[in-house]
């Protein structure tokens, strides 16, 4: 009796035959890039403004809420910010976390990405007694931001899953 064999071989975007290694790497990696991006680009720039304070609900700042011309106010971190800084910018105190995170940097793998801000620990500091928490601040991320970066990361995978460069080939017998 001879022995029979074959080979199939397939081409193209077939995510069900791609080891889990290649759709990693050709796949899911890259396709943490454009909504991280989209966040640096669109997003983080708000969470330093007026408009981000009301929209990502900040814990209002000592001081924000009492009446300006009262001595209290100009005591306060809110009322100094605003007569030694002239701004009352969310996250700003000299603009320097605003600056660092702006030269962040993506790490992707294939369970997870995410924008890494070097020398942004000034978003770690706190005032004993607080409860303003600045790097929860700055990271937090509202339900239809969410929708947005994951309609970039929707559009990426269907990108790269039509040029997927997977060739996949097995032995079926004894050839």
């Amino acid at each position: 009796m001879e022995k029979l064999g074959f080979r199939i071989r397939y081409g193209g975007a077939i995510a069900a035959f791609m080891s889990k290694r290649d759709w990693n790497q050709q796949i899911i990696e890259p396709s943490w890039t454009p909504p991280l991006l989209k966040w640096k680009r669109d997003f983080r720039p708000i969470h330093f403004t007026d408009r981000g304070f009301h929209r990502y609900g900040y814990t209002p700042r000592k001081g924000q809420n009492l009446p300006r011309g009262s001595k209290a106010f100009w005591r306060s971190y809110f009322g100094q910010k605003l007569r030694r800084k002239k701004h009352s910018l969310p996250l700003v105190w000299s603009g320097e976390l605003r600056d660092v995170t702006d030269r962040g940097y993506i790490r992707a793998t294939g369970k997870s990405g995410k924008y890494v801000m070097p020398g942004a620990q000034k978003a770690n500091f706190r005032a004993v007694g607080s409860s303003v928490y600045m790097r929860e601040e700055l990271t937090r991320v509202i339900p239809a931001e969410q929708r947005a970066m994951a309609r970039e990361m929707d559009r990426e995978m269907v990108r790269r899953l039509r040029g997927a460069k997977t060739v996949i080939q097995k032995t079926i017998g004894g050839i």
